[in-house]
C-alpha cells in the first residue's frame, strides 16, 4: 500500500474513534437525564403527599374546632349532668339552698317508760279504823283538793266522819269497798298527773356520755306525741338483769297526754357543736358508690359533688370535703335529677 492508502486509512480510523466516543457519550448522558427526569416526579410526588397531609391536618383542625380544653365539644353536656329549666324544675318541686354552717346536734335514742311522779301520788287514809258505809269516788275519777271521797263510821265513838281527797288528780286505785274495814293502806290512790316522770334505760355503751342537765326529745312510739324535757336525775346504780342505768327526765304534762306506762324513746343530745359546712340530709343521695348532693351550675345545670361526710343528726350532716361555702344544691326532689342523670348515662353507653 503506497503511501496516500495509509493515510486514508488512519483518517477512516480516526473517524470512527470519534464516532465511537460521541456514542458512549450519549449513553452516559441518557441515564442521566432519566435520572433526573425521576428524581424530579420523586418530588413532585413528595410534594403532592405533602399536601394531602397538609389536607388531612387541615380537616382534623376543623374537626376539632369547637371543643375546649378537656375535648369536649362547647355547649355539650356531660354525661354526668343534666338540664332542667328553672320552669319545669319549679313544677317538679325542685329546691336549692346554699351551703352554709349549721348546728350539729349528736344525739343518743333511748328506750324508757313513762312513770308517776311519785312525789305527786297521795292516798286517801281513814283516820280511824271503821266500816265504809259510802264512796263517792272511782277509778278515773277526776277530784279535786279536799273533795269527800267516802263516809266511815268509827269503830271507837260509831260517829261518822268524811274522808277527803289530799290533792287534786285522778283516782288510779280504788283499795276498799263499802261495808269492809278500812284497810291500813288508805281507800284510794290519787295521782296529779299535771308532771311526769321519764324513766330512760342507759346501757354501758352510753353511760360515759349520757349527763344530769342535757335536753331529751321525747316521742311516744307511734311518734304523736312529742315533748321537751332535761335529765334530772340519773341512778346510782345498774340493773343486775339488763346492766343498764336510769336516766329520769322530769316532764310537764299540763294536757295528761303522757299517760304512767308508756313506751317512749328519749333522744338525747350529748354534745352540740358549729360546723362551717354543712347540708341538709333531704339532699343526700346515693351515687355510682359515693354519697352525693346534687349542685346547680348556672341557670339550668345540675351535676353530682361526691362529698366527704362528717357528724350527722336529724337535719344536717357536715362536709369535710366536696363542697365550698355558697354552692348552690338542692335540698328537695333530688331523687329526680339522679334518675335523670342516671337515664342519660344509660342511654350514652348503649
Amino acid at each position: 500500500m503506497n503511501l496516500r492508502g495509509i493515510l486514508q486509512l488512519v483518517l477512516v480510523l480516526t473517524v470512527l474513534a470519534l464516532g465511537a466516543v460521541a456514542g458512549l457519550k450519549i449513553v452516559t448522558l441518557d441515564p442521566a437525564a432519566t435520572s433526573s427526569s425521576e428524581e424530579g416526579e420523586g418530588h413532585e410526588g413528595e410534594e403532592g403527599h405533602a399536601h394531602e397531609g397538609e389536607e388531612v391536618h387541615r380537616e382534623e383542625q376543623g374537626e376539632g374546632e369547637g371543643h375546649d380544653e378537656h375535648g369536649e365539644a362547647e355547649g355539650e353536656v356531660h354525661a354526668e349532668q343534666t338540664r332542667i329549666d328553672p320552669e319545669t324544675a319549679k313544677a317538679a318541686g325542685i329546691e336549692t339552698a346554699q351551703v352554709g354552717p349549721a348546728q350539729i346536734r349528736e344525739t343518743r335514742v333511748l328506750q324508757g317508760q313513762v312513770q308517776y311522779d311519785v312525789q305527786r301520788v297521795r292516798r286517801a287514809m281513814a283516820r280511824y279504823p271503821g266500816v265504809i258505809l259510802r264512796l263517792n269516788a272511782s277509778i278515773g275519777d277526776r277530784v279535786q283538793d279536799g273533795a269527800v271521797l267516802a263516809e266511815v263510821e268509827s269503830d271507837d265513838s260509831l260517829q261518822t266522819y268524811a274522808i277527803r281527797a289530799p290533792i287534786a288528780g285522778i283516782v288510779t286505785q280504788q283499795l276498799a269497798n263499802v261495808g269492809e274495814i278500812t284497810p291500813r293502806r288508805g281507800l284510794y290512790v290519787i295521782a296529779d298527773l299535771s308532771h311526769v316522770w321519764v324513766d330512760l334505760a342507759v346501757f354501758r355503751s352510753d353511760q360515759a356520755q349520757v349527763r344530769v342537765g342535757q335536753p331529751v326529745q321525747v316521742r311516744s312510739l307511734d311518734a304523736q306525741l312529742e315533748a321537751t324535757g332535761k335529765i334530772g336525775f340519773i341512778a346510782p346504780v345498774s340493773s343486775a338483769l339488763s346492766q343498764s342505768t336510769t336516766a329520769r327526765v322530769f316532764l310537764d304534762n299540763p294536757k295528761k297526754t303522757w299517760r304512767p306506762g308508756m313506751a317512749v324513746t328519749g333522744e338525747v343530745t350529748v354534745q352540740e357543736v358549729q360546723v362551717p359546712l354543712a347540708v341538709r340530709n333531704s339532699a343526700l343521695q346515693p351515687f355510682e358508690g359515693a354519697n352525693v348532693v346534687f349542685v346547680r351550675e348556672g341557670d339550668n345545670t345540675y351535676e353530682p359533688r361526691a362529698l366527704e361526710l362528717g357528724r350527722t343528726n336529724g337535719n344536717h350532716t357536715e362536709v369535710l370535703s366536696g363542697l365550698d361555702l355558697g354552692t348552690e344544691y338542692v335540698i328537695e326532689n333530688s331523687y329526680l335529677i339522679k334518675a335523670d342523670i342516671e337515664k342519660a348515662s344509660a342511654e350514652h353507653a348503649h
